[in-house]
Parts: C-alpha cells; sequence; structure tokens
C-alpha cells in the first residue's frame, strides 16, 4: 500500500530531526497533520501521502524524481508546490506561500491548512511574543487564503492560533518571574549523571544552597535551549 510506504520513507527521512517547539520527533507533526485532515473527513491516499512528504524535499536528501518514480506526478506536483525556496528570506518565503495559496489545487490548500493547524500548537519556547505573534498572524493569513477549500479547518486553525498565543502568553510571563530568576541568581544545577536540571535554594539553616527540586516539563525544555546556547554570557548552568 503506498501510504505505509510514504510512512516509511517519512520515518526513514526525518528520523533525525525535532521540533523546534518541544523538540519532540519531527515525524510527530507530520503524522499529525495527516491526523487532522482524516479527522476533518479528508481521506484520499494522493492527499494523505502528499501530507506525509510535504517537507521531505525541502528538508531530507529525497528527490523530487524519486517523488513522481514511487508516488506519481500528482503528489510530486503537490509536494513540490508546498517546498520553500530556503535560500529566500523569511519574509519572501511567506510572501510565496501566500501566492501561491491563492491558486493552489484543493489538495495543497488542504495540507496547508492541515500543516499551519499543527504548527500553530506549539509555539517555541524561546519565542518573544513579538515574533511569535508575527507567525501567527502569517497562519492566519493562510487561513482566509485557504478557507474556501475547507472553512471547518480555517476556523480551527485560527481558533488554534488564538489559543496558542495566550497560553504562550501566560508562559513567559510565568518563566520570566521563575525560571530567569533562578538563572540570574545562579540557581540551576545540571546533573550530567542524571540529565536533569535542578533548582537549588538557600537553606535558611545554614545559608547553603541545597537541592531541592528537579526541573520538569517546559520549563526544563527552556533550560535545555539556555543550554544548548552554552550561556554564553556567563556560567549560569553549574555543572
Amino acid at each position: 500500500m503506498l501510504l505505509i510506504n510514504a510512512l516509511k520513507l517519512t520515518l526513514d527521512a526525518h528520523k533525525t530531526q525535532v521540533r523546534k517547539g518541544d523538540l519532540s520527533p519531527y515525524v510527530g507533526h507530520l503524522i499529525d497533520v495527516i491526523s487532522i485532515l482524516s479527522n476533518a473527513g479528508f481521506v484520499d491516499d494522493q492527499l494523505l501521502i502528499s501530507a506525509l512528504l510535504h517537507d521531505v524535499i525541502e528538508d531530507t536528501d529525497v528527490t523530487l524524481k524519486c517523488l513522481e518514480s514511487e508516488y506519481g506526478s500528482e503528489v510530486k506536483n503537490t509536494v513540490m508546490c508546498l517546498t520553500d525556496d530556503k535560500g529566500k528570506a523569511l519574509v519572501e518565503r511567506r510572501k510565496d506561500q501566500l501566492n501561491k495559496a491563492k491558486t493552489a489545487s484543493s489538495n495543497v490548500q488542504l495540507i496547508k491548512l492541515a500543516d499551519a493547524i499543527s504548527n500553530a500548537k506549539s509555539i517555541p519556547i524561546l519565542w518573544s511574543m513579538e515574533r511569535a505573534n508575527d507567525s501567527m498572524n502569517h497562519l492566519v493569513k493562510l487561513a482566509k487564503a485557504c478557507s474556501k477549500e475547507s472553512e471547518k479547518l480555517a476556523d480551527t486553525l485560527i481558533n488554534t492560533v488564538e489559543k496558542s498565543l495566550n497560553s504562550h502568553r501566560n508562559l513567559t510571563d510565568l518563566i520570566a518571574k521563575n525560571v530567569d530568576v533562578w538563572l540570574s541568581k545562579n540557581n540551576v544545577y545540571y546533573s550530567f549523571n542524571t540529565d536533569k536540571f535542578y533548582v537549588l535554594l538557600s537553606n535558611e539553616i545554614d545559608k547553603t544552597k541545597v537541592l531541592n527540586a528537579q526541573i520538569g516539563g517546559k520549563y526544563d525544555i527552556y533550560l535545555r535551549a539556555k543550554r544548548n546556547k552554552s550561556l554564553q554570557g556567563g556560567a549560569v548552568l553549574k555543572r
């Protein structure tokens, strides 16, 4: 079955890639895209295969010739239309996306909507509100450009954008009040033995810093992103 074959190719081609938002395996995003389409009642094989493979040319070594050979010209053309030119600046790529969306095939527009819904669910934790708003506003423009193919998906996209922006705003405020305060006071410890982060707070008895609690969830993602930048401004994370 071609859909299963496409899934195998997707898993192999994207196996080392992760999402910016939560560092989860990138293939999860692609599976989410086809789930969004199928749950909305769009189950055509050519559509779902194209959705699974929509980033494979842009982000991997798989070629258009390979796609045409394995899945036919319709899938190849759909994926090609969904592929951005990464040689262009982000502003130009977004203009191209909107221009293509207005005259694109039904399958291209449906995949753009589902892809945008999946992307809108998770805003990278280190993004400022300005950057988050800029990115989400672009997705709203895509929703409007593709709404004629599915008003339901377009509405879902706009609602997802609103929820994600509110959640990101709350999370940004929370981090500013907590994690960034800990970092500024040099109260975060990373253990190589456990690959975990811990917060250290003052022991009121002897005034020394003691291990207080393991840091998990989105705080952990935030700290790992900080650590990956080597905290060049200073040794904030103790080793």
